[in-house]
């Protein structure tokens, strides 16, 4: 996806499709953008995405952002943040940087 980032697919038809954002030791997780198509408006709101749209509301919650260290989970703080109008991606100051850190 990006330099020593990486999306890992997962699900069927009735789990949905399902992706991991997989972070690489040393790689900048504010490397990562996604952008939205379709939304009238995109608005960050308590810690979670809103595409307004011609059909509602879509809501993403901030995925669960974590690594393991030893075996260990350890959850980590992140947020949304924009880029660009139509474009996020994820800020976090609180990882180890040596290890993998996946965005669920």
């Amino acid at each position: 996806m990006y330099e020593n980032i990486d999306v890992e697919y997962s699900g069927g038809n009735e789990q949905g499709l399902k992706y991991n954002i997989i972070v690489n030791p040393g790689a900048n997780i504010s490397s990562i953008q996604l952008k939205y198509s379709g939304a009238d408006k995109l608005v960050i709101e308590n810690g979670k995405l809103i595409a307004e749209t011609t059909f509602g509301k879509v809501v993403e919650h901030m995925p669960k952002v974590y690594q393991i260290i030893d075996g260990v989970i350890n959850e980590i703080s992140a947020t949304y943040v924009f880029l660009y109008i139509s474009t996020v991606g994820f800020i976090s100051d609180s990882f180890n940087n040596f290890f993998t850190l996946i965005i669920d």
